[in-house]
Parts: structure tokens; C-alpha cells; sequence
């Protein structure tokens, strides 16, 4: 059984984690979220999920991660070739949502695995669809008063109160709100690799 080490401080991917019984540690690493325009957006978004697992590997005491399952995730909203991440500002968000109202955008979570055992790399990328109904300003204005889309990639939550500016989605409900955990358990399936659980 390998320990899973989840190098993400997001408390949806946390709690995808638990609502699916695993039992896991969380780190916080620092890493620039920063796009390789030289790559294609897929490469692109594994190169920067398998960095914030590297920078940990580059820091950790070797004998405290011996038989493990690092994960490494980044998630981004892409709409119309325009990649949206988190909002710097009110005026950013206010603008993502005005663009993404009455529209179908893409959602993309790349998802990086290290296992400290086989020295084996996983990467993969997996795309969700959500079109979103017509916002009118005060609904968008309301929203961002609310504090929600600061932190959220394209500047809302499809877990929370932004949930109700979605008319309908494709794919992965929880690809979309950052954590593929059906992708994850087929790759985790193929290779054989076997995770702690939590005690019932």
C-alpha cells in the first residue's frame, strides 16, 4: 500500500480525496502557475502539475516519502483559445464571467503521479465541457461580492454558489471542480498501484 502525499493546499481536492476514503497528507508547495506558450496546452498544464511535485521531491527528506504516491494537479478554465486562471483582481473576474456567460468553455485538470518506490512518472490531462447560462451584470457583480471566484480558475466554483450560472456540462463533474478522481482510479487501476484507505 502506498501513502499518498497530495502537494495541493486546495480544499476541493481534499475533500475529493476524502469523500472517496483515502487516507493521505497534504504540503503546501510554492510554484509559478506560469504557461509554456512554446508548449501545447495539455503539455503545458503537466509541466506545471509536475513541478509543484519535483519542487517537493527537491526539498523533502528522502527516508520520510519512502514508499509513496505524490500528487501534483493544476486546473484551468479554457474559452475560446483564451486559457482563464485565477482572477488577479475584481475587474479580471467580472471580466472572465462576462465572457464565459452564455457559452461552452473547456475545463482542464492536468493530475501528475510520483511513486517514490518505481521512480515512476503518470501524467495525463483530462477535459470537462460546461456551458454556462446568460449573466446579467448585477448577477455577476452580486457574485464576485460574495468572495468565491478570487480563487477559483475562469472565477467560479461549480461546487458552490456559482453552480447555478451552470445550465449543463460534459464529462467529469469533479474534473471540473479540480480534482478527475474517476481518471485518476482507472490510471491507479492499470499500474497496480494500491493506496491507503482509511480505517471504517
Amino acid at each position: 500500500m502506498l501513502k499518498v502525499i497530495l502537494a495541493s493546499k486546495s480544499p476541493r481536492r481534499s475533500q475529493i480525496l476524502k469523500e472517496f476514503g483515502y487516507k493521505f497528507s497534504v504540503v503546501t508547495v510554492q510554484t509559478s502557475e506560469l504557461f509554456d506558450k512554446n508548449l501545447s496546452l495539455n503539455n503545458a498544464l503537466c509541466e506545471i502539475s509536475k513541478t509543484k511535485v519535483q519542487v517537493y521531491l527537491d526539498y523533502v527528506d528522502q527516508g520520510a516519502i519512502i514508499n509513496s504516491l505524490i500528487i501534483g494537479c493544476d486546473t484551468m478554465v479554457c474559452n475560446k483559445g483564451q486559457v482563464l486562471g485565477k482572477p488577479s483582481d475584481e475587474s479580471e473576474a467580472k471580466k472572465y464571467l462576462s465572457e464565459l456567460s452564455n457559452s461552452t468553455h473547456e475545463v482542464k485538470t492536468a493530475v501528475s503521479l510520483f511513486n517514490t518506490n518505481t521512480k515512476e512518472w503518470l501524467n495525463f490531462v483530462k477535459t470537462s465541457k460546461v456551458k454556462m447560462k446568460t449573466l446579467s451584470e448585477k448577477q455577476i457583480l452580486d457574485y464576485i461580492a460574495t468572495g468565491e471566484p478570487m480563487d477559483k480558475a475562469g472565477a467560479y466554483a461549480i461546487q458552490g454558489l456559482g453552480g447555478k450560472f451552470v445550465e449543463s456540462h460534459e464529462g467529469s463533474w469533479y474534473n471540473i471542480v479540480g480534482f478527475p478522481i474517476e481518471e485518476f482510479q482507472e490510471q491507479l487501476k492499470d499500474k497496480g498501484w494500491e493506496l491507503e484507505l482509511v480505517e471504517k
